[in-house]
């Protein structure tokens, strides 16, 4: 809302925010980018402005057309966010892998021509495929386009499955089906297991690797926080 004089008028489109991508990332089919509607209710608005508070309140009314009971959309929307949460959690990893990656890259680049630094050199080069090995298990990397992933270019990974079965959760006139609760099941223990790899490398090699850094006067590797 500007804060110029007059009348304004705020649109909500009744959604909660959608998922958040992998930067660059191929996805090969779905919306995930749109949220799920939220379900019939009451909301408040509220508006701050110089120390003053407003609200008010806005009934939501459900979609006569949609013959689903209140406790199924909402077992919808509660399905969807969680499936939504994973897609986060699968992007927040690629993130922090990337971060690690480029600064071992760099540090490598950095220190290779001093032979004091060999045995860095190569753990660090090893600690890169790990990064690169767990990366192509969450998606995709080597997808250039969408159809790379159809085309089987590395196939189909946990990323692209999850991400559409949040489309079709999310997008859906009618509940979430015993089909999908059992693939979003498979998905959830895949995105268990390698979140536990994750955590190996980061909470486990990384710290080795660091203190072999520092034993050599080598600079550390710096581990986002997870």
């Amino acid at each position: 809302i500007t804060n110029k004089p007059g009348v304004h008028r705020v649109v909500w489109d009744m959604s909660y925010a959608g998922c958040t991508l992998i930067p660059d990332a191929k996805i090969d089919g779905g919306d995930p980018v749109a949220g799920p509607m939220v379900p019939p209710g009451t909301y408040t608005v509220i508006i701050n402005a110089h120390g003053i508070t407003e609200k008010t309140t806005v009934q939501l009314n459900p979609d006569t057309r949609l013959a689903m009971s209140a406790s199924e959309l909402e077992a919808q929307v509660r399905g969807a966010l969680e499936m939504r949460d994973d897609v986060a959690s699968i992007t927040n990893m690629v993130k922090h892998l990337r971060s690690v990656k480029k600064q071992l890259v760099q540090r490598n680049e950095f220190i290779a021509e001093a032979p004091t630094m060999n045995s860095l050199v190569s753990d660090s080069k090893t600690m890169i495929e790990k990064i690169d090995s767990l990366e192509g298990k969450l998606h995709n990397p080597i997808a250039q386009v969408s159809y790379d992933i159809l085309a089987m270019r590395g196939g189909t990974k946990l990323y692209s499955v999850l991400g559409q079965l949040y489309d079709y959760a999310a997008a859906s006139d009618g509940p979430i089906t015993q089909g999908m609760k059992e693939m979003y099941a498979d998905c959830k223990a895949e995105l268990t297991a390698l979140r536990k790899e994750f955590l190996v490398l980061m909470q486990n090699a990384l710290p080795t690797l660091n203190a072999s850094a520092k034993s050599v006067n080598a600079p550390h590797i710096i581990i986002p926080k997870l």
